[in-house]
Parts: structure tokens; C-alpha cells; sequence
């Protein structure tokens, strides 16, 4: 039976190791290397050599792991079949364990397969003398069982995870300051394996800034693998449950690892949950991207936001797809350091104690895909206390007058927005347009004629620049027989081609409706002529 080789700098774990081979698994040897403080690589180097002096094949493995009763019989029964399928090209054979990389991880999809792998962690693991012999271990405490198995790789040896389980105790030999790990392999890995340095730690060698990825969640289980497959590209992809009963933290666990956390908001506001989550994301990633689980990122995201993400840009401008032709400009792309997220509901990334510099693209990075049967319901109320508890919040007040004509309350939808436009911030022209427009479609709801055609002319005061307003000018002027009016508002519109990207847009401007509009019209004009 081959050996159990374990390095150990002061022991602290070894005892239960070595109980739980003596009480399950006694026909394996223990040996131990013991000594001062080295690297996990060096030190692994030096005890496999010397068992590897005596026996053709051995057994790797920390010193804080604990052996189950059946770990050594499943194991070595995997390492025979895949022996007589692989041969010389066997390389490392691991167990699943917990504390380990995810696709190792006895939480992986399919606990019950053995399956191959590009790497091991080799919390224990079999390997063979002439794998050993091909490939060496680097003098590093991280990714030295990365290199030697990328090594073997490129040699045509295979990898495996068995269907063996062991329990990890937790790391005693090197402790768990991952950050500093990863500092100290750096300059080893740029002399030696630059390829690989290029491939895991790309923004080290191309000056690449780090991207992070965060939302919110709960109950999203049927859209976590598409969440996480657009986002992927990302060097850290990170979720804040906020009390999921579905299947989404298990989902979400298996693919994103240790950065799945669950938290509690109570009173609920969406903006503290994101600055909760916010909170989550480690100081040294330099962009973060808010994006909510039913929405994706589109393919060549990253390129763009490294093209434009120069020197003292803090957020970026950028094209996202509400879904039919419905495009708008986001602003969810912000530096790690810097912003704060505001207001209950609608909320929205604030800077705080910086100066922002904006880069922009019409580009569209994200797309939202929602579940249309989910209910709106939690907004209205919401946003009902919101403008209760401030009443000069001119934010609050559009939000709630918009939600109110969302489920068809017409007659209070129309009083919100009338004191929305009487709200000294109530200033941003975009904004009073679509409350105007808004208006019009209430009045029209209410059969109030007159008014809703005031309203319309109105909007077309307020921003004359966009054929939103002259659109909704020309279907209330049909509405009331005012045929003159109609065709001068469609054809006005129709002379306007550059397309607003704000959220107040409206898709249907740029269909076939305006020169419906104004052939109705045309029409109409000739048959009174």
C-alpha cells in the first residue's frame, strides 16, 4: 500500500490525522516531514523524494485533514480503474473535500462521479513516481499545486477527483492571509510562468484593472447559472442573499464558492442591502459592476469597460437593454471606493467624497431578462412610504406618481405627478416631460379630453427636442378630432432622428406608429377638404 506523505511545520493538527489512519485506514504508513518554516512546494518537494526513493507511488496529503472510514478504500478503488485507463498518463488522483477549490468541493454537482479536473488541491491525493518525475512542485505556497498540475498538462497527463471524501480541519501551516499568498508567488510565477501569471492574475501583467461583479438575491434559482455564466469573466462574481427559500444560495454556492454570503435587512430598503453587499466586495478590486440576478451581461463587456476605464475615471455611462427595443443609458459601473447607495427604493449609486470622472459608451453591456410573473407589489408600497416619510423628495414622488399609473390608478397617478411638478427639485426637464405625458394618458384614462390635450401640448413645451411628447401630442390631437394638430405633431416627430437614451424614453416612437399617425391624419384632412 502506498505511503501517506504529510509535511508539517508545528504539528498542531497532525494527531487527529494520525488518529483517524490508525483507527480506519492502518496498512498505510504515516510518514512525516517535520521542520522549520518553508514553502508548501519546497517542502512537499523534499518528502516525496525521499518516499518516492522506496515506493513507485504514494499518497499526498495536509496535515489538517481527517480521514472518514471509507476515504482510503474509495480512493484506492478509483485509482485502479483510472490506472488501467490512463496508465503512464495518470497524473494526480484527489479526494472532494470541504474548504477546497469548488470543483473538489463535496457540495459539486455530482458528488458521486469521479471526473477530471485541469488541477488538484492536494489535500490528499494520489500520485505516481513517474508523474512526480515529469513535473515538479515550484517554491510557492500558492499555486504551487496549480503549476505542477498545468505542468503535467502540457505533458498529457490527466487528473481526477475520486469519489473519496476527506474533512478539512482548515489551513494551520500557512495560515490564511490570501492576499499576502498571492503577493509572494507573484514574482516567482512573472520569472518563471508568465503565461500562467497572464491567465490567473491578468490585471498583474497587462495592467488590467480588477472587476467585480455584485448583486442581490433571493428567490432567483432560475436564473443563478445564467447570472453567473455572463458574469464570469469577472475576477470576482460575489451574491448577498438576503433570505432566499428556494433552491438560490445552494445553486449559487456551487458556482461562486465562498463568495455567496446571506444576510438580514430588516426594515427592509433596497439600498441598504446593496451597500451590504457592496460592503462584501474586497477593498483591492478597482471597478465594481451592480447588476440584479435577472439581468446579463453581454458578450465583449469586459473589453469595453478596460478600453475605457482610463486614468481617474470613477463610473461609467453605458447602453442597458430593458428588453423590446427599450435601450437606456445605466450608471451601475462604479470604482470600488467612492459610492454609496441611496434611497429605499429605485435606488441609486451616489458619490461620495470624491469627484466623479464619467466614461461613456452607447455600447450595451447589460440586458435585463426579467420574470414577468413576478410582482411589482413591493414598489408601490414602498414607494408610498418613501414619499410619506419625505414629501419635498422630488424622486420619490415621480417614482410613486409612475408606479401608481403602472397599476392603472389613474386619478392618483395624475394628483402625484401634479405635485411632482410643483417640488422645487422637480427640475430635470426629461423627467417633467414624461410626468406630463404621463398626465395626458390619465386624463385620456378618465375621459377628461380636454385636459389630457393640454397636458400633451404641454410636454411638448417642456422638451421639444425628443419626439416622445410630440408623439403623445399627436394621439391625444386624433382623440379629440383635431386632425390639423395630429398630422403637424407626427410629422414633427418624424423629422427628429436621434433617439433619447434616458429611462423616460419610449420604444414605441421609433415604430410604425408615428406615420400611421400622420397618414390617419393626411387622410382625415382630405376627406373634409
Amino acid at each position: 500500500m502506498p505511503p501517506i506523505v504529510v509535511c508539517t511545520v508545528n504539528g498542531k493538527c497532525l494527531p487527529v490525522l494520525a488518529a483517524s489512519i490508525r483507527a480506519y485506514s492502518p496498512s498505510h504508513e504515516l510518514l512525516v516531514s517535520e521542520g522549520p518554516l518553508r514553502t508548501f512546494g519546497e517542502a512537499y518537494n523534499d518528502a516525496m523524494d525521499s518516499a518516492f526513493k522506496d515506493h513507485d507511488e504514494i499518497l499526498i496529503a495536509n496535515d489538517d485533514i481527517v480521514l472518514t472510514p471509507t476515504t482510503m478504500a474509495v480512493l484506492m478503488a478509483d485509482v485502479e480503474k483510472l490506472k488501467s485507463q490512463h496508465g503512464d498518463k495518470l497524473g494526480f488522483v484527489g479526494t472532494m473535500a470541504d474548504n477546497v477549490r469548488w470543483d473538489q468541493s463535496i457540495r459539486f454537482e455530482h458528488p458521486h462521479e469521479v471526473r477530471e479536473v485541469k488541477a488538484i488541491s492536494p489535500l490528499l491525493a494520489w500520485v505516481s513516481k513517474r508523474a512526480f518525475q515529469a513535473a515538479r512542485f515550484p517554491p510557492l505556497n500558492w499555486y504551487s499545486d496549480d503549476v505542477i498540475c498545468e505542468a503535467l498538462n502540457m505533458q498529457g497527463f490527466k487528473h481526477f477527483v475520486s469519489t473519496a471524501y476527506v474533512h478539512h480541519a482548515g489551513s494551520q501551516t500557512i495560515g490564511h492571509d490570501s492576499d499576502r499568498l498571492i503577493e509572494d508567488a507573484v514574482p516567482w510565477l512573472r520569472a518563471n510562468e508568465p503565461e500562467l501569471l497572464k491567465a490567473w492574475l491578468p490585471h498583474l501583467v497587462l495592467n488590467k484593472p480588477k472587476i467585480c461583479v455584485y448583486a442581490i438575491a433571493k428567490d432567483e434559482e432560475k436564473f443563478v447559472e445564467r447570472f453567473w455564466n455572463s458574469a464570469s469573466e469577472a475576477d470576482l462574481v460575489l451574491i448577498a442573499d438576503t433570505g432566499s427559500t428556494d433552491r438560490t444560495v445552494e445553486i449559487a454556492t456551487k458556482l461562486f464558492g465562498t463568495q455567496v454570503h446571506q444576510i438580514c435587512i430588516s426594515p427592509w430598503r433596497f439600498d441598504t442591502a446593496r451597500n451590504v453587499a457592496l460592503s462584501l466586495v474586497p477593498a483591492d478590486m478597482d471597478i465594481c459592476i451592480s447588476l440584479d440576478m435577472d439581468e446579463v451581461l453581454e458578450p465583449g463587456w469586459r473589453e469595453e469597460v478596460e478600453r475605457l476605464w482610463t486614468e481617474g475615471v470613477t463610473r461609467l455611462r453605458y447602453g442597458f437593454d430593458c428588453g423590446d427595443d427599450y435601450v437606456i443609458q445605466h450608471e451601475k459601473i462604479h470604482s470600488r471606493i467612492g459610492y454609496v447607495w441611496k434611497h429605499m427604493c429605485h435606488e441609486y449609486p451616489v458619490a461620495d467624497r470624491i469627484e466623479e470622472k464619467f466614461a461613456v459608451t452607447s455600447k450595451v453591456l447589460a440586458t435585463h431578462k426579467p420574470d414577468i410573473t413576478k410582482s411589482r407589489g413591493q414598489y408601490l408600497h414602498m414607494l408610498f412610504a418613501a414619499a410619506a416619510d419625505d414629501p419635498q423628495s422630488s424622486r420619490y414622488s415621480f417614482y410613486y406618481a409612475r408606479e401608481l399609473s403602472f397599476t392603472q390608478r389613474w386619478d392618483h397617478s395624475l394628483a402625484e405627478f401634479g405635485r411632482f411638478l410643483g417640488l422645487p427639485g422637480s427640475t430635470w426637464n426629461k423627467e417633467r416631460c414624461f410626468a406630463m405625458r404621463t398626465m395626458a394618458q390619465c386624463c385620456a384614462k378618465l375621459n377628461r379630453m380636454d385636459e389630457a390635450l393640454q397636458w400633451a401640448r404641454k410636454a411638448v413645451i417642456e422638451d421639444p427636442g425628443v419626439r416622445e411628447p410630440w408623439y403623445e401630442l399627436a394621439v391625444q390631437a386624433k382623440a379629440a378630432g383635431r386632425w390639423s394638430e395630429c398630422l403637424g405633431a407626427a410629422a414633427t416627430a418624424l423629422t427628429i432622428t436621434e433617439r433619447d437614451v434616458t429611462f423616460v424614453n419610449n420604444p414605441a416612437v421609433w415604430g410604425p406608429d408615428l406615420q400611421q399617425l400622420k397618414d390617419e391624419a393626411l387622410g382625415n384632412l382630405k376627406i373634409q377638404a
